[in-house]
């Protein structure tokens, strides 16, 4: 099997988007969730570290997947998407 390279722009665009959202999050949402259901900093910063990593582990799956899947589910992913924004 053929071993592909690491695409590094791709990884680090990535990485920082995700230290930024999570920045963006704490700093918009912090306060009010604390606020409204009493949780703590750290259980916070848990749970979203945790989604983070779920998260990648999703995007290495999904990477792993051939060209020709994505292409025969494309439409239904897309109107999947569709309807879950519409609920």
């Amino acid at each position: 099997m053929k071993r592909r390279s690491l695409d590094m722009p791709f990884l680090v665009t990535l990485s920082l988007l995700i230290v930024a959202g999570l920045f963006i999050f704490i700093s918009g949402s912090l306060g009010l969730v604390a606020r409204e259901s009493g949780a703590a900093f750290s259980t916070i910063i848990v749970k979203q570290l945790l989604f983070g990593v779920a998260g990648i582990a999703a995007l290495y799956g999904a990477s792993r997947l051939p060209y020709k899947f994505w292409r025969t589910w494309a439409l239904h992913i897309f109107i999947l998407s569709l309807i879950t924004t519409a609920l």
